[in-house]
């Protein structure tokens, strides 16, 4: 994975994830996901070899939102990105994708690859947006409390 420099974007700024901050992950996952991951997974996660990410900081470096991604190859697949549901409708999450997206746009750059619920508008809405567009779909690939399960809509950026 690249090596993401500290970046501002008006009054965001956005900065490599580590492991250190595998707690704050965990609080932020929580506000946004039903089966939401804990600490020490996503310090184990992030201390493999290709994988990191990206947090969104304000001023105040109050944690806003990140994004988790696992690279291999010429490919990067967005593993998790959230936003603090206060913060919503300010673009972070844009901003946050955008960085990366930035991130990878190099020679050679590697194609990125996401799934995500197909009942999920406003992300759907996201990547689209950022560029992504739809390769496929895993049926029945998420499943939620009390629910059917949902297929898993697979988009690329490349």
């Amino acid at each position: 994975m690249t090596e993401y420099s500290k970046k501002t974007l008006k009054g965001v700024q956005i900065e490599k994830i580590s492991s250190a901050h595998a707690q704050v992950l965990e609080v932020l996952h929580r506000t946004s996901f039903e089966s939401p991951w804990a600490a020490p997974e996503f310090a184990q996660l992030l201390n493999h070899p290709g994988t990191g990410g990206l947090i969104a900081l304000n001023a105040q470096t109050t944690p806003l939102g990140f994004i988790l991604v696992r690279s291999a190859g010429d490919e990067v697949e967005i593993l998790t990105l959230c936003v603090d549901p206060h913060h919503r409708g300010q673009k972070i999450a844009t901003r946050i994708l955008n960085a990366l997206i930035a991130d990878c746009n190099t020679p050679g750059r590697p194609k990125i690859f996401l799934e995500v619920g197909q009942s999920n508008q406003p992300a759907l809405g996201l990547y689209q947006a950022c560029g992504f567009d739809r390769v496929g779909e895993r049926p029945g690939y998420y499943r939620k409390r009390g629910n059917a399960a949902e297929a898993a809509i697979i988009m690329a950026y490349s």
